[in-house]
């Protein structure tokens, strides 16, 4: 089976989402740099930069609703068939993975690499919903 290869970043000209494949980067104003995202919509080609910060790599996976997991996913995950915990996707070059970092108080925000994502539920995104990735101390 072949891995869908895609990325998604958002827009600077309106931040909305954009989804499609990385592509040469622009200069935008004083000379910076900026990256871009090549998509197709309604059978043409179009490209929009992107804020470098939000790009992020389709994991080749989805969650339990069908829903595509992107580096900067927060996800609910299940531990242990009974625990529910929430943990922010990203691609761990040490590993040469995808991993996911728990941001609840249950794991003391420790990494855990090459853990399933079986049954997680994609709840939002770091960049759309800063809050989720907030440590959330239990009693």
């Amino acid at each position: 089976m072949e891995r869908e290869i895609l990325f998604r970043g958002k827009r600077l000209d309106n931040g909305g989402w954009v989804y499609g494949l990385p592509s040469k980067s622009r200069y935008m104003g004083e000379g910076n740099l900026v990256p871009c995202i090549d998509y197709e919509e309604k059978g043409v080609m179009l490209s929009s930069c992107i804020n470098p910060e939000t790009r992020g790599q389709y994991t080749g996976l989805r969650d339990k609703n069908g829903i595509r997991i992107f580096e900067g996913d927060v996800v609910q995950v299940v531990i242990e068939e009974c625990e529910i915990d929430t943990a922010v996707v990203y691609y761990d070059s040490n590993w040469a993975a995808f991993a996911v970092y728990y941001v609840s108080a249950n794991f003391d925000n420790e990494q855990l690499g090459g853990l399933t994502l079986d049954g997680c539920e994609v709840i939002d995104n770091e960049w759309d919903d800063p809050e989720l990735t907030e440590v959330q101390n239990r009693d």
